[in-house]
């Protein structure tokens, strides 16, 4: 019924670290490509969307905002962001520890990812509320007015209101860390293995659009030479 919305605000942060711990590890080709470390362009997707969505109908979405704060309670919704952000980085963490053979590195890459969800909280507490609206619009868009009312209904239950409120804390179930445990390990042996061919076909590419070649950074006007 209910996405785990933490979790998915998260995945861009963990998919970025996967190979953060395989690049740690010694390998013939350490040094990637001058494109994997190009800093892309904000995607636009984040700043259309909102205009390009189909206006919700306000019946639906007052159903819809009342779920979500069911599922989210308001004064909550930084704990519960939080402890999901803690429990995969934890996963990364204990994931490092296995993959990274030098216990000095191991012990950088660990701190590291430790820190992250302090570090992060400044960002992820400014996008709650914009993701907590994106969730109310989206779910008055996929669901009839009958179906929220329904929704709405069992949220109004104590066992809705459990489910709502504890759906997305069962992520750091110790059950489902360990099926997680597994998935980022084999996802990330995947992941160490594409790198080869996708630095091959990046050279390639870019042997054949020399212009596609990320541009170095213009000096800022604290690094002009003096004298000129």
């Amino acid at each position: 019924m209910k996405p785990s919305t933490p979790a998915l605000f998260v995945l861009p942060i963990v998919a970025s670290l996967v190979a953060a711990p395989a690049g740690a590890v010694p390998a013939k080709h350490p040094d990637a490509h001058p494109a994997a470390t190009h800093r892309a362009a904000p995607h636009p997707a984040a700043e259309t969307a909102e205009a390009t969505a189909a206006p919700a109908d306000p019946e639906r979405l007052a159903l819809s905002r009342e779920i979500v704060d069911v599922a989210f309670p308001t004064g909550e919704r930084e704990a519960m962001f939080g402890g999901v952000i803690r429990a995969m980085l934890d996963q990364l963490r204990a994931n490092a520890a296995n993959q990274i053979a030098d216990a000095g590195l191991r012990t950088v890459v660990e701190r590291h990812i430790a820190g992250l969800p302090e570090r992060l909280a400044p960002v992820t507490d400014k996008h709650i509320p914009m993701l907590i609206d994106a969730m109310a619009n989206a779910y008055a868009r996929e669901f009839s007015l009958d179906e929220l009312k329904e929704i709405r209904a069992f949220a109004g239950t104590p066992a809705g209101k459990h489910y709502l409120a504890r759906n997305t804390a069962l992520l750091a179930d110790p059950h489902v860390e360990a099926a997680n445990q597994a998935y980022l390990n084999e996802a990330m042996q995947q992941v160490r293995g594409d790198q080869g061919s996708l630095r091959a076909e990046i050279n390639a590419y870019v042997a054949k659009h020399p212009e596609a070649r990320p541009k170095p950074p213009a000096p800022s006007s604290s690094q002009q030479p003096e004298g000129r």
